[in-house]
């Protein structure tokens, strides 16, 4: 992934990423394999393979809490934004 970041505290400044990565729903893991700052003029080479491949540099696990939390977020907000179209029971 490529990722973009202007901030409004620092004009004409761009901070570009070059990320790697995934997520282990089984184990509910995010993995990193890469995460690099690219700047113009860098030249990036994808190679797609099949079979095994280097282990993750970084493995992160979400705790159970922070899971429901988010999705508790996400409840409200959805709830707020379609509260025009649910009807009371």
């Amino acid at each position: 992934m490529l990722t973009s970041v202007c901030r409004e505290t620092e004009p004409g400044k761009e901070e570009v990423t070059l990320s790697a990565g995934g997520l282990d729903s089984a184990a509910n893991t995010h993995v990193d394999w890469l995460l690099r700052d690219v700047s113009e003029g860098d030249v990036v080479t994808i190679k797609i393979i099949t079979g095994s491949f280097d282990p993750p540099q970084k493995a992160r696990k979400k705790p159970e809490e922070l899971v429901l939390e988010n999705k508790l977020k996400y409840f409200y907000r959805l709830k707020e934004e379609l509260k025009e179209h649910l009807r009371e029971e």
